[in-house]
């Protein structure tokens, strides 16, 4: 009786730590289950944004097997929408499709507003614009999506009767929007290509061998480059195949990047190898430099010119157009360890370990714009948005920088910062040093939001466009967009149709060239004496001074000038070959 009793209080005595158990782990829990890599629709709405799309990648052990992602937007190609949207047609438009492009399309736009790309309708902002019906022209696409322009434009015809009839004014517009696409490659050798904007799987494909590990993509609007141990693999990137398998001739490292209609693969000889992407009968050729390159070259947008840093203290600087070679260096104070940033008019931006920010025009002698040093030792990629210059230190300070200046933009740096993630509308999405998201205020470097339930432990970069795209562990993609941006939109200083001449037409004052310096008057112009009109000698002949190329002159590339050998000098000074 008396054991019995014992086991009943025993077994009381266990259901209650049981319950009790059952109420305060799952608490335990929930904090760790709560920590999130991706944002929920009222984080989101929190932060102005909506989810577009998410989608899991078919990578083998979630986010951690990513070998490398990156979004990119096809050059010359774009998507084409028919749209019926509110309002009726100012008279420029007559009621008739007027076509439209935030990335530089033709047509007549005089009903168009120049901001928004939306039509300018009677009583109705454009940028409130409300679209009733979107038609995106597709005529190459899946069967049951396939729609050209004639079939798009008769469904928004008779869309705009439906609303005729109804007393609502509309009228019809085409728009077209810049076509992203995501490239996923996992470290057993998936490659996955997505639809940017829809997250829709396009194709994938296994490539190369597991074992001999990868390098980060090449990626182009024709082709991708894979580096797989020392072989170079391209692929169409229209679906998926292989088009060809060289055997790179030195021992790649960081992996590809494609300018021009080249594949630049850095190697540890001291250079870069050079793969041409039309001509595949024209053999590779070797760039040789000072030093190993730090970094994954950059390209400048719609450029030849790519940029990278080498370990020995120079950023070279190469033109990928006609006879392709290294047109100028930098000498910089410091080592520059990351990669550097490109910004549209072929202009690079870049940090020294020693605290030195530079900024850089490439042409064909290189013109440096400016020079700044801040204290702090920088190893991360710039980020180039609208006037700023986004760069963070070693020590987690965010500076932002007049682009063409260099000044501080802000009164102060922000601190503990880790990554930028994306910069749209103002605002720059960051990973603090506590790996959580962060949104700062772009013109005055506030911290606006903290969503300390979100981890940002994968970075998938996006400085292209107004997305913002977060990894989680699994290797899900979670894409968002700003509420009410219907179509992506490229940032100006990533569009290669951006002019170069807001950098060439105004050049940092300096004091060899004053901006304000009077002009010269014209040699050439009335009045002008022709110097090489009757009774004016001529320089290069009979009786005229020294030819300074012929053989009294010292030719300057001529034996004087030659190297040991026979091989030409480095016109950079000393051995490029760092022997």
């Amino acid at each position: 009786m008396i054991e019995r009793l014992i086991l009943q209080r025993f077994s009381v005595l266990a259901v209650a730590l049981m319950a009790v158990a059952s109420v305060t782990m799952p608490s335990v829990w929930t904090g760790t289950a709560m920590a999130s890599n991706l944002l929920t629709p009222a984080q989101a709405s929190r932060l102005g944004l909506t989810e577009a799309w998410r989608r899991q990648m078919q990578v083998p052990g979630g986010a951690q097997s990513i070998v490398d992602q990156q979004v990119h937007v096809i050059e010359g190609q774009v998507l084409e929408f028919v749209e019926v949207i509110e309002g009726a047609a100012t008279p420029a438009g007559n009621g008739k499709s007027a076509p439209n492009s935030s990335t530089g399309g033709e047509g007549a736009i005089s009903d168009l507003d120049v901001t928004s790309g939306l039509p300018k309708a009677e009583g109705v902002s454009p940028e409130n614009a409300k679209v009733f019906a979107r038609y995106r022209i597709d005529p190459f696409g899946p069967v049951e999506t396939r729609l050209d322009k004639a079939e798009a434009e008769r469904q928004a015809r008779q869309q705009l009767r439906i609303l005729e009839r109804r007393g609502i004014k509309a009228r019809i517009t085409t728009r077209n929007a810049p076509l992203v696409r995501l490239y996923t490659l996992g470290n057993d050798g998936t490659l996955q290509c997505q639809d940017g904007e829809s997250g829709e799987l396009i194709w994938v494909v296994h490539v190369g061998s597991r074992s001999l590990g990868y390098g980060s993509l090449g990626v182009g609007t024709d082709s991708l480059t894979v580096i797989n141990g020392s072989d170079f693999i391209r692929i169409d990137a229209a679906n998926g195949n292989e088009i060809t398998t060289q055997r790179i001739k030195s021992v790649p490292i960081h992996g590809a990047v494609h300018a021009s209609d080249f594949s630049v693969v850095p190697t540890i000889r001291g250079g870069v190898e050079c793969h041409p992407l039309s001509d595949t009968s024209l053999d590779p050729f070797m760039e040789l430099v000072t030093g190993v390159a730090t970094a994954i070259p950059t390209n400048a947008p719609g450029s030849p010119y790519i940029a990278w840093a080498t370990d020995r203290g120079f950023v070279y600087f190469m033109e990928l157009s006609g006879r392709p070679s290294v047109q100028f260096r930098v000498n910089t104070d410091g080592n520059v360890n990351g990669r550097l940033a490109a910004a549209s008019g072929d202009r690079f931006f870049f940090g020294s370990d020693i605290g030195q920010v530079y900024a850089v025009h490439a042409t064909r002698i290189g013109e440096i714009l400016w020079n700044k040093p801040f204290g702090e030792p920088f190893y991360n990629r710039p980020l180039v948005h609208g006037d700023k210059v986004f760069i963070r230190s070693s020590y987690g300070s965010l500076f932002a920088l007049n682009v063409d200046s260099g000044i501080m933009a802000w009164d102060r740096t922000t601190a503990g910062v880790d990554e930028l993630i994306a910069c749209f509308d103002d605002r720059l999405y960051v990973r603090m040093l506590s790996g959580v998201l962060a949104v700062i205020d772009a013109s005055t470097g506030e911290i606006v939001q903290i969503i300390s339930s979100v981890q940002v432990n994968k970075l998938l970069t996006n400085f292209v466009t107004n997305r913002l795209y977060l990894v989680d562990d699994s290797g899900a993609v979670q894409c968002l967009k700003p509420i009410g941006s219907d179509l992506p939109v490229v940032d100006v200083a990533m569009q290669s149709t951006a002019p170069k001449a807001s950098v060439e037409e105004s050049p940092v004052k300096t004091d060899e060239t004053p901006n304000d310096s009077p002009k010269t008057a014209d040699p050439f112009g009335a009045g002008a004496s022709d110097p090489f009109g009757a009774g004016a000698p001529d320089p290069f002949g009979a009786g005229a001074g020294s030819d300074p190329f012929g053989a009294g002159g010292a030719d300057p590339f001529g034996a004087g000038g030659a190297a040991p050998g026979g091989a030409t000098q480095d016109p950079f000074g000393g051995d490029p070959f760092g022997n």
